[in-house]
């Protein structure tokens, strides 16, 4: 998760996307991470993608409703610069993404 400082996007969380029918195809409970509890995404949805289960974590920003809380009322937040979460999604699926690069220099896998 990014977020605008002026004409730089800032990095203050993740978001863990599981797709829901590949973890309910083996698994009777929905996913966790650290004792917290993936929260349910319906599809058709903002991403263009299946329904699914997503967590939350703002690694790098405080959150004063906690760490593990889906929205921030004290961060505006974008997706990766011009990627929809879709694309990422399914890049990741098929291997093909790579990391965002520094301007100027190569994405590295």
């Amino acid at each position: 998760m990014y977020e605008q400082k002026g004409t730089k996007l800032e990095l203050v969380g993740v978001e863990y996307i599981v797709i829901a029918a590949a973890w309910d195809a083996g698994n009777k409970t929905p996913p966790t991470l650290m004792g917290q509890l993936f929260h349910y995404g319906t599809s058709p949805n903002r991403y263009g993608i299946p329904a699914y289960y997503a967590l939350h974590v703002w690694a790098w920003k405080a959150n004063p409703h906690g760490v593990f809380m889906d929205w921030n009322p004290q961060r505006v937040l974008r997706g990766a610069p011009g990627e929809p979460a879709a694309s990422v999604i399914r890049a990741i699926d098929e291997g093909r993404w790579r990391r965002p690069a520094p301007r100027g220099q190569h994405a590295t896998t």
